[in-house]
């Protein structure tokens, strides 16, 4: 089987989540109109990669910034692989999730080699996962997780099935 992605690089602005999340909604739409069946949507896209506005703007998954997304892909039947800062109880983490065409939160990751600059903002992570779905099985990582320093992440996520 062979699907399309939408790699969806959009512009994200350190704080504004608003923003952020318009032109994440509008990649989404736009790469539902090419035919994608898959989004990919960047690293802490609601509020960037460790900027400060974290500590009073993150929100739960699901949460408000989850289910904006959600929506997206309920009204375009699609698959989106998001980043978002996640706020759990009193710790905050550089977490992606995957979201089915029903809106539903099929798989969460919480990042688990976040860089030494970010230790002071998030939290690592400490699980991996894979969601079985129509497209496949699959897994998700974000950045770091994928250096030379921590193939380990790498090796276990592809030992548990994802294409």
């Amino acid at each position: 089987m062979s699907i399309r992605v939408g790699m969806a690089q959009t512009l994200v602005e350190g704080g504004r989540p608003g923003p952020n999340l318009d032109r994440a909604v509008a990649a989404i739409e736009s790469a539902c109109e090419l035919g994608c069946r898959l989004v990919v949507l960047p690293e802490c896209l609601d509020l960037g990669w460790t900027d400060p506005s974290a500590r009073e703007l993150a929100v739960p998954i699901p949460g408000p910034h989850f289910d904006r997304l959600a929506d997206a892909a309920r009204a375009n039947r699609v698959h989106v692989a998001a980043g978002l800062v996640e706020r759990f109880g009193p710790r905050l983490f550089n977490a992606a999730v995957l979201i089915g065409p029903a809106g539903e939160l099929l798989l969460r990751h919480r990042k688990i080699n976040e860089l030494d600059i970010a230790l002071d903002l998030y939290a690592v992570g400490d699980r991996l996962g894979v969601a079985e779905t129509e497209l496949g099985t699959v897994g998700l990582a974000i950045c770091a997780d994928n250096l030379s320093d921590s193939l380990a992440v790498g090796h276990v996520l592809a030992r548990m099935g994802p294409r």
